[in-house]
């Protein structure tokens, strides 16, 4: 096997949050539908774990004696235990179930949440002002700490969890200037996860970390060479800022920094920390030493991790310096057993290796001599695409120390066609977890197994335990090639977690690779993953196995009038030797260019089935493809009825330049909003390039040159939008001037083309946007819901993509939804848990705008709201139905005001906006009149809402300073300014400019050597 896992052992698994399990509203039966489809998808993407949210804000997911349920459940009791469910369920699977519990976090202030309890243990700023939004309890206090110990064993003395995963185990970043208490609110509202930052915060937390440098603590490395101790320099340590919430009750800013006794009782009194930095990393340290010890006398099996911040100690945003979070130590020591580190930053395989290099590896050498793993925290919900997910995976594989990867989040996994990818290719054969010997090395006693033939092509295994096991332990089913059993090597076909015997049915189709015998063995694994030796072997008969075929190909047979860049599809009924394949390939008359590519050549399973050939195909020619009888598949049996041949015959030259078929808007089109694309269809595929510059708009006596993006669709032709970067003017004629040149494949070049439209007579005050599909928001594949009817859902699905968009937002992404019916009455509702619960309601005074791309097939959508607040019964509201007869991106509103565009869904709707608060909850579409068993595929990009006003909007003039305060300040602190370093040539000239500032004094020094310039207040 090639996937490059070196022993059979990593740890697999994604974050799932609340909104992805719960929503207030369903039944106790619908919740338990959703925790199976996660984790069923979890198996499905080859992955062995889940780490599934249990406390969020200070209130919970689980029946507990202290705390409430949380706000996805409305805080009310489900009607059954959803951890212990969701734990059997994972087990039942053979996925380990990490408990994951938001610690220091507790934004609710609800009666019962700790924030609401205990106002006292939230954290305060240097002035003594208490945290006011995103509240955290403050680590620095022992009642903080000894309570949320106290809250984890809760969950680990009354459930069989494999693991504790602590979120939000570290100090806030969060301070009472204005802009962090917005950032803080905002935060608060969505809910955001760790690791995860309101937009524009992190931009925040790096300006102020580079203009007040000097309250931080990060050390030059000149420091270290000077002192031998970087942060002795900067005790005491930072941030310092006394806006940032990194006080308490206890430990105000006034008291100083805290006696050692504070932390450790033993420590001589009167010797305090070296910095407000070490004091708070120690309050962290001690936590997570008290809870490992605590787990480890009562169920030493359950492992402890930390959701770390992915950047260590680099750059100005990370773990040790800002939020005083030193995991790395931690792992050293022993006191967590793995980290699953947040690792959003890096989005490329060569990103995440070198910060993995550079960043953590150097802190971690007890850690890795130990064999304690870490694990990788790519960020889905960031990266574009599979191919990065891929490429982090395998690079930092080449790390031994990294022994798997959790991903955020489980939403971008489950609407995506990432388990596909994954099962296939990276985590195409499961693996046991990392082995936590260094907790208990204890080896296991084998099980013995014995085999049942039910067909030529089915067996059932069936594994018994030792008689000496009395509790469920993880047994893992091997299957080989030989007669013996390499547990760092063969295959593992299932993962079984129970205390007896049990039975496994395995059942090949013909298409295996392997036309001779299986062997099959078994090995226990404690629940720290030690493994026992192999059980003994058992073997089948020799299995048939079925010859390669053709299953289809296009061109077909004798097809004419073939296009000369058309590419050639073959489909194999089982994965082919390509070697084989390219070897026996003949192809009449000869051609130059030929390239041969295969469909996911990289995949470990089902893979090397569709082959693509492309050539410089002659016009007015007929070819031959011939694939002699000895082509074979990958265990060497040759094509099925021998040698194979097909003909086509490609056109006469195309000499045709291509033609607009459809216009958004269409010609002398009226009331055009001022924010909407112009789309254009062509009836061929165009030469990208020949689009730069050949797109003018002109209205008011402007001239605008906009930005556009091309899509070219699976009808072979391309679609082009243009959208303004600017509104286009109100009640005004627009023309959109397309100059001559844009060509076809083949060169052929059109003429100029104009197309003229009038705006409305409406402008914008403001734009609030909802979901710009950038992956803050999870949506379901069309089949989660239980509304869905009348669809195939393994061929139906949703997903964030980035070939399809609105050209001039303010990203580029946007959501496809694939729908493959299977009646013509099919309905299907994408759902949104997270749009569902969100905490801020929609303004429902404005409209609702989105971009939609339409195909004109005539299907239809409308958008649902949730409705809290209605009389009784009144659960949603829905527009009006909106047909699909458009080619292109059109701009389309709901007004909600108006009941005319109100719409009914089965009698959970009143036509009234008569609740108390709307939030966003699907998606829904249906078919047209026409064709209704067509595949639909749906796309949407950014839906907000606006507010807009009739008229034209004022004038815009540039800004102009009418005055400028004195910001002075006098002071009596002597500065002194020197260069750290001795400039090696005594002839240069350095000039010194100071420009003085409110908070600091900017200096530049100009020379011909580099160096850097300290300022220190004496």
């Amino acid at each position: 096997m090639a996937f490059a896992v070196t022993d059979n052992r990593e740890f697999r698994a994604t974050w799932s949050i609340t909104w992805h399990q719960f929503a207030s509203g369903l039944s106790a039966n619908q919740l338990k539908a959703r925790a199976r489809n996660i984790l069923d998808k979890h198996v499905e993407a080859g992955m062995n774990a889940v780490i599934w949210q249990v406390r969020q804000a200070g209130t919970v997911y689980y029946p507990s004696a202290v705390e409430p349920w949380g706000s996805y459940l409305g805080y009310t009791d489900p009607g059954y235990d959803p951890l212990a469910y969701a734990i059997e369920e994972a087990h039942k699977r053979g996925l380990e179930l990490h408990a994951w519990f938001n610690t220091f976090a507790t934004a609710s202030t609800i009666a019962g949440s700790p924030a609401a309890e205990h106002p006292d243990w939230v954290c305060r700023d240097g002035y003594g002002n208490v945290m006011t939004a995103n509240r955290c309890l403050s680590p620095g206090m022992k009642a903080v700490r000894d309570y949320t110990i106290a809250q984890i064993m809760e969950i680990v003395q009354n459930y069989d969890v494999d693991g504790i995963h602590l979120d939000y185990v570290r100090w806030n970043e969060y301070s009472s200037t204005s802009s962090s208490l917005a950032f803080a609110e905002i935060a608060e509202e969505e809910m955001l996860p760790d690791g995860m930052l309101p937009p524009g915060m992190e931009a925040y937390l790096e300006q102020q970390y580079h203009e007040k440098k000097w309250l931080y603590s990060y050390p030059f490395e000149s420091d270290k060479n000077e002192t031998g101790n970087q942060e002795a320099l900067y005790a005491p340590s930072a941030p310092l800022s006394d806006s940032r919430y990194l006080y308490d009750i206890e430990h105000p800013l006034s008291g100083g920094i805290p006696d050692s006794t504070d932390l450790y009782p033993d420590a001589t009194p009167g010797v305090k920390f070296a910095s407000w930095g070490d004091w708070r990393r120690g309050a962290t340290d001690v936590f997570i030493e008290a809870l490992h010890d605590t787990i480890q006398k009562t169920k030493p099996w359950v492992k402890v991790s930390p959701a770390a911040l992915g950047r260590h100690r680099a750059a100005s945003w990370n773990g040790y310096y800002t939020v005083f979070q030193d995991a790395a130590l931690w792992l050293n020591e022993g006191w967590v057993d793995i980290i699953m580190a947040m690792s959003y930053h890096w989005l490329t395989g060569s990103g995440m290796y070198n910060q993995l290099k550079s960043d953590w590896e150097p802190y971690l050498g007890p850690a890795i001599s130990a064999g304690r793993p870490y694990s990788v925290g790519p960020a889905s919900y960031l990266i574009s695409g599979w191919d990065p997910h891929r490429s982090i995976v395998l690079r930092s594989r080449e790390l031994p120390w990294v022994r798997g990867f959790q991903f955020f989040s489980y939403g971008n996994w489950s609407s995506s066609s990432y388990p596909e990818e994954s099962s296939n290719s990276i985590f195409a054969f499961k693996t046991k977890h990392p082995s936590y010997a260094f907790l208990d090395n204890t080896v296991p006693a084998e099980p013995s197994v014995s085999l049942t033939k039910n067909s030529d092509l089915s067996y059932t295994i069936t594994v018994t335990p030792d008689p000496g096991v009395s509790e469920k332990q993880w047994f893992a089913i091997y299957q080989s090639k030989d007669g013996t059993i390499d547990v760092n090597n063969d295959e593992i076909l299932e993962l079984v977690f129970t205390d007896s015997a049990f039975s496994y049915t395995v059942t090949y189709d013909g298409l295996q690779k392997n036309n001779d015998k299986y062997y099959y063995g078994a090995t226990m694994c404690s629940r720290y993953w030690v493994e026992s030796l192999p059980s003994n072997v058992v073997q089948t008969d020799v299995l048939p196995a079925i010859a390669p075929t053709f299953v289809r190909h296009m061109p077909e047979d004798g097809a004419i009038n073939v296009p000369n860049n058309q590419i050639v599809r073959i489909e194999f009924n089982k994965s082919m030797d390509p070697e084989s394949v390219s070897d026996n390939l003949g192809i009449s008359p000869g051609v130059q260019n030929l390239t041969l590519n295969w469909e996911n050549p990289y995949w470990e399973k089902n893979d090397h089935l569709i082959l693509y050939i492309s050539a410089s195909w002659e016009f007015d020619t007929q070819y031959t493809l011939t694939f002699a009888g000895t082509t074979s598949d990958q265990i060497g049996m040759q094509i099925d009825g021998g040698t194979y041949s097909f003909v086509f015959t490609v056109s006469g030259a195309d000499e045709t330049p291509p033609e607009i078929t459809h216009t958004v808007p269409a010609e002398d089109e009226i009331f055009v909003d001022v924010d909407a694309p112009v789309s254009l269809a062509f009836n061929e595929l165009l030469d990208l390039s020949s689009l730069a510059d050949k797109f003018t708009f002109r209205f008011n006596g402007s001239v605008v040159f906009p930005s556009y993006r091309a899509f070219n669709d699976g009808e072979n032709q391309t679609h082009v939008n243009i959208k303004a970067n600017t509104y286009l003017g109100s009640n005004a004629l627009v023309t959109l001037e397309v100059a001559p040149g844009i060509c076809d494949t083949t060169g052929n070049a059109m003429d100029g083309f104009s197309l003229s439209f009038t705006t409305d007579s409406t402008y914008y005050v403001e734009q609030k946007i909802i979901d710009n599909f950038t992956g803050t928001y999870a949506w379901e594949r069309p089949g989660f819901s239980g509304s869905t009817t009348g669809i195939v859902d393994q061929e139906s699905s949703t997903a964030l993509q980035t070939v399809n968009y609105v050209a001039g937002l303010s990203d580029n992404r946007a959501m496809r939804i694939i729908i493959k019916p299977s009646s013509e009455t099919w309905f299907a509702r994408i759902y949104s848990a997270a749009h569902r619960n969100a905490a801020t309601g929609l303004d429902t005074n404005k409209v609702m705008q989105f971009y939609v791309f339409g195909d004109g097939s005539g299907y239809e959508f409308r958008i649902s709201v949730a409705e809290a607040g209605a009389p009784a019964g009144n659960l949603f509201e829905v527009s009006q139905w909106y047909p699909v007869d458009w080619v292109g991106w059109k701009l389309v509103e709901w007004d909600m005001k108006d009941p005319a565009q109100l719409g009914e869904w089965g009698g959970m709707t009143n036509g009234k906006l008569d609740g108390t608060k709307y939030t966003l909850e699907s998606i829904q579409l249906r078919p047209g009149s026409e064709n209704p068993l067509n595949t639909v595929t749906f796309y949407m990009d950014q839906i907000r809402m606006a507010d807009k006003q009739e008229g034209l909007p004022e004038a815009n003039n540039p800004p102009v300073i009418q005055a400028i305060s004195d910001t002075t300040v006098m002071s009596d602190v002597e500065i002194n300014i020197y260069a750290s370093y001795s400039d090696p040539d005594p002839g240069d000239k350095l000039t010194l400019r100071a420009f003085p500032d409110t908070s600091a004094v900017v200096a530049t020094v100009f020379t011909s050597q580099p160096g850097r310039i300290r300022l220190r207040s004496i």
